[in-house]
C-alpha cells in the first residue's frame, strides 16, 4: 500500500521535471533539472519493482487451476521465438506424462520458467551454440523441473549470497535489473516449492525447482 501510494507524488515530480526540462534556462539549472528527472525515474522504477515483488506474495487459493506444464513450455518457446532463432538456441524438452498436470498458480510457474529460459539465452557462451534443456518428472509425489544450460555459468563461491537477492546482478556487462531470479524464487516459494542452483563458470548452470 505504501509503495503504491508513493507513486502518486513521484509521478507529479516526474511530470514537473519533464515540463521544466523543456524550458529555456541557465546551464546550471538545466543540469540540476536533469538530475531531478533521473532521480525521479529511478524512484519510479524502484516502486514498480516493489509493487511487483509484493504482489507475488499475495497467493490466493482461487487463483489455482489445473493445467499442462507442456502447454506452459510451448507458450514460453513462442514468446521467446525471436531470441531462440537469433541465437540459434537448441531447446530440448522432456516431460514425464505423470508430471505434466499441475494444480497450482499457472502464471507463477510460467513466469519462473520464462525467467530461467530467458536468462539461459541471455547469458550464453558466445563461442558455442546455446543449449537449454527442460526436464520435468515426478519424485515422491512432487513435481521436479530441471532447467539446464551450457552458458557462461555462475561463480557460486563469489555470488552464492546474491543469486536470489533483490537487485543481485551477477553480470554487469549484460542488460538486466537483477530482479528476475529474486522474483522467480519468491514465486516458487509462494507455491510452497523450492529452487536450487548448481553452476560452474564456463560450463553452465542447472536450476532445480521442486513443487
Amino acid at each position: 500500500m505504501v509503495s503504491h501510494n508513493l507513486r502518486s507524488p513521484v509521478a507529479s515530480i516526474l511530470g514537473l521535471a519533464e515540463l521544466l526540462s523543456g524550458q529555456p534556462m541557465p546551464e546550471e539549472s538545466s543540469q540540476t533539472c536533469k538530475y531531478i528527472l533521473q532521480a525521479a525515474r529511478s524512484m519510479d522504477n524502484l516502486l514498480r519493482d516493489l509493487n511487483n515483488v509484493l504482489s507475488v506474495r499475495a497467493t490466493l487459493e482461487e487463483k489455482k487451476q489445473i493445467f499442462s506444464i507442456r502447454d506452459v513450455v510451448y507458450n514460453i518457446s513462442i514468446n521467446l521465438k525471436r531470441e531462440i532463432e537469433e541465437t540459434k538456441t537448441e531447446l530440448h524438452v522432456v516431460i514425464d506424462q505423470r508430471a505434466d498436470e499441475l494444480n497450482t498458480i499457472k502464471s507463477y510457474v510460467q513466469s519462473s520458467l520464462y525467467n530461467l529460459v530467458s536468462n539461459a539465452i541471455k547469458y550464453r557462451c558466445e563461442h558455442r551454440r546455446p543449449i537449454v534443456k527442460i526436464d520435468v518428472s515426478k519424485r515422491d509425489n512432487r513435481t521436479v523441473v530441471i532447467v539446464t544450460d551450457n552458458g557462461t555459468g555462475i561463480n557460486l563461491e563469489a555470488h552464492k549470497d546474491r543469486i536470489f537477492s533483490l537487485y543481485g546482478r551477477l553480470h554487469s556487462n549484460r542488460d538486466g535489473q537483477g530482479l528476475g531470479l529474486y522474483m522467480t524464487k519468491t514465486q516458487i516459494e509462494s507455491l510452497n516449492g523450492t529452487i536450487a542452483v548448481e553452476s560452474e563458470v564456463g560450463k553452465g548452470t542447472v536450476f532445480t525447482i521442486i513443487l
